[in-house]
């Protein structure tokens, strides 16, 4: 449905308005500067992003393998399943995790986490990191693939 159609010049401002896509934080009408730390002040905004996260966290995640005659199956015996599925790290639990996860999701734009492989080359597990400390400007493409650079 095309809201300019339905509601014709009676919003303010315009769905296609530049107000929509400036920065983040920016200052309402009323003054207030609403971003992703303020935002946790209200109640609903907690209560939410707790409902969205923590029933997140308990769907199923499994790593699949393809099998030769077509359809798949849960590859228990993987270590990067064994990371995602039971214990990502050795400060949390996958439940735990995935509701972080989906937590900076919903309320920064993106989640990230630093792989971290062992001496042979191996995955070992997925370190968290949050998302103030990768602002858009430090990612970037170099060599046909993202990097990201982290902020201390």
């Amino acid at each position: 449905m095309n809201l300019l159609r339905f509601f014709g010049e009676r919003l303010s401002p315009a769905p296609t308005d530049d107000f929509w896509y400036g920065p983040r934080g920016a200052q309402t009408t009323a003054g207030i500067e609403v971003n992703e730390s303020t935002a946790f002040n209200y109640s609903v905004c907690w209560a939410a992003t707790r409902l969205i996260a923590g029933t997140a966290g308990w769907l199923p995640f499994n790593l699949h393998e393809r099998l030769p005659s077509g359809g798949a199956e849960i590859d228990f015996g993987h270590r990067v399943h064994r990371g995602i599925h039971d214990q990502p790290n050795s400060d949390m639990g996958s439940t735990m995790f995935r509701a972080m996860a989906v937590n900076h999701q919903v309320n920064w734009g993106n989640t990230y986490s630093e792989i971290v492989f062992n001496r042979g080359g191996e995955f070992e597990s997925l370190e968290p990191i949050h998302p103030s400390r990768i602002p858009d400007k430090n990612i970037k493409r170099e060599h046909g693939r993202l990097a990201y650079y982290v902020k201390p």
